[in-house]
């Protein structure tokens, strides 16, 4: 349940400049995505939505104290950050 100090919750496209990529494009190539093809953004779309719910679980998380990742994060490149 949210309070009323929560912060509304960013557009995609904030988020993603937020966090290093520099468009929806981007990030889509970064998981290895060509835009034109059939069922890219869709799928682009399933990922974001993924990312950002692991990234607002660890941020609730930290909040609470609580330690550790729940997912491993990528850089913008798709390798993953140790």
């Amino acid at each position: 349940m949210s309070s009323s100090n929560d912060k509304p919750r960013q557009s995609d496209y904030a988020w993603l400049k937020n966090n290093g990529w520099e468009s929806n494009h981007h990030f889509m190539h970064s998981y290895g995505l060509k835009p034109g093809e059939t069922g890219a953004y869709e799928e682009g779309k399933a990922i974001l939505t993924a990312v950002r719910g692991a990234d607002d679980r660890e941020k609730a998380a930290a909040s609470r104290g609580q330690s550790g990742n729940s997912y491993q994060s990528h850089g913008n490149d798709g390798s993953a950050k140790n």
